[in-house]
């Protein structure tokens, strides 16, 4: 189990937890980042947010709110 923000681009697996505040946890799983779903990085540069495809959806997520995702990583991505 790693956090969302350290995994490397070219890499995917599943979300395993989504913690932080309610409201983050509402905001975060309505644009479809949910326990259980799969995801793959496409870019992970440290000063910018991650771009992720999650459930065919290219989508930029704020560092800090990847720390609070937890995730599985998967070597097929």
């Amino acid at each position: 189990m790693m956090k969302l923000s350290q995994v490397k681009a070219g890499e995917g697996g599943q979300v395993l937890a989504v913690g932080g505040k309610p409201e983050f946890q509402r905001r975060i799983t309505a644009v479809g980042i949910t326990p259980g779903g799969r995801f793959s990085v496409v870019k992970n540069d440290a000063k910018y947010p991650m771009l992720l495809n999650v459930r065919s959806t290219m989508l930029a997520v704020n560092r800090s709110d990847c720390e609070e995702i937890m995730v599985e990583v998967n070597a097929n991505g």
